[in-house]
């Protein structure tokens, strides 16, 4: 049974100085608390000439046509790729020159398969990927296990500013690499702030590893998140930094499905992500009530909501399969399932979209139908600039040596 305990009391993140309080369900918010505030549009303003300037770079900041060519031609993991990184710089010198007349700015979420690659493969598979789709702003990734692989993807990518998550002890500490798995953050713009909710070992805030400062120095805030829920927090929580252009970015890497629907581990794995989604969900709405724009990308490990019976749209309904089907679940029509993460944080606030709702399948081996489990979710002021979500195609069972494909969304402050 998937307990709806935390859905009705109160969610609390703490920081060492300070706690914020969240009322739940989080669908019941005033209209008004989802940061529409003159103050807010004007702080998050941000000329093409000011993002140049603090990124120093042109890449990522305006439109691209790569994001549907096909890598048929890719070279094989293990090559020097320095052509690469020259093409990356031609083509950000090119787009320096359409940023002028168009303010675009491009994110990308990608599950990487980095647990037991080396840096030097996670490079390539960073230049490759980009030189495919295109240079973007704002990479975030997810299934890296040591920061020397995030190093190396943002010299691969030309990423000045990047961040990590510490949610588990080192691979040597848990002795297999899917036991370490972390998230990045890496940006063209500069990062003003790190946080995370480390909701792992025996400590309030974490195991007893301290967070990793990210680069230039920028040291990472834990955040303690206080649920009344009954339940065990996650095993992995969320990756928070600030951009200098006011955006509040999340990464996450929720807890996977194993590809069976409606069965008792699904169900459990169901918990556990709403559980994770609730937390992310209370620090997102105090940062709309701030009046941020936020994305909260990375892999969800669940279809969008109505794509597949088991993806919930109310998390008020307390869903459950009937005979071990997924037939005539609950709901109107017995249409509503059980597993209503997603449905948590798009109920943060009325400018919430799920970018990625009609995207195609990303995880490349297909063994999860009813399209992408990779999403990007946006919400506050300048939410509506966003686009709606790409993918690359892919030929064989990678993409570029990972089993998904990439998320791609757009924001133009024309939208």
């Amino acid at each position: 049974m998937i307990h709806r305990r935390c859905w009705s009391r109160s969610a609390q993140i703490e920081k060492p100085s300070e706690r914020i309080a969240m009322p739940m369900p989080f669908r019941n918010r005033p209209a008004g608390g989802n940061g529409r505030s003159a103050t807010g549009r004007a702080g998050q303003a941000a000329t093409v000439a000011q993002i140049q300037r603090r990124a120093g770079a042109g890449a990522g900041f305006a439109a691209s046509p790569a994001d549907t060519r096909s890598n048929d031609s890719r070279p094989s993991e293990g090559q020097a790729v320095p052509m690469l990184h020259r093409l990356l710089a031609g083509v950000g010198l090119l787009l320096l020159l359409s940023a002028a007349q168009t303010a675009e700015i491009r994110v990308m979420t990608w599950n990487i398969e980095g647990g037991d690659a080396s840096p030097e493969v996670i490079a390539q598979r960073v230049g490759q990927a980009l030189a495919e789709v295109g240079p973007v702003a704002v990479l975030v990734l997810q299934e890296l296990v040591e920061q020397e692989q995030v190093e190396a993807a943002a010299g691969a990518g030309g990423f000045r500013h990047w961040a990590m998550s510490d949610f588990s002890p080192p691979v040597h500490i848990t002795g297999a690499w899917h036991k370490s798995l972390e998230v990045a953050i890496l940006s063209r713009l500069p990062i003003e702030a790190v946080a995370e909710w480390d909701t792992t070992g025996p400590r309030p805030d974490g195991d007893r590893y301290p967070p990793r400062t990210s680069a230039p120095g920028r040291p990472t805030d834990s955040l303690r998140l206080k649920q009344d829920t009954g339940d065990p927090p996650p095993a992995r929580g969320f990756l928070r930094v600030d951009l200098a252009n006011g955006w509040r970015i999340y990464g996450v890497h929720w807890k996977s499905s194993g590809g069976q629907d409606c069965t008792a581990e699904d169900r459990e794995s169901a918990r556990v992500r709403e559980i994770q989604a609730a937390g992310l969900a209370a620090d997102a709405a105090d940062a709309l009530d701030q009046g941020r724009t936020l994305m909260i990308a990375g892999d969800f490990n669940i279809q969008a909501p109505g794509r597949v019976l088991r993806v919930g749209t109310d998390p008020q309904q307390d869903c459950a399969p009937t005979a071990g089907t997924c037939q005539g679940i609950c709901g109107p029509g017995g249409r509503d399932g059980y597993d209503d993460s997603i449905a948590l944080l798009l109920g943060i606030g009325s400018s919430a979209r799920l970018l990625s709702d009609a995207l195609d399948s990303t995880y490349v081996l297909r063994r999860f139908p009813g399209g992408a489990i990779d999403h990007i979710l946006v919400a506050g002021p300048q939410a509506a600039g966003f686009s709606a979500t790409t993918t690359p195609p892919v030929n064989g069972k990678r993409w570029h040596g990972a089993d998904h494909r990439p998320v791609l969304t757009r924001w133009n402050d024309d939208r």
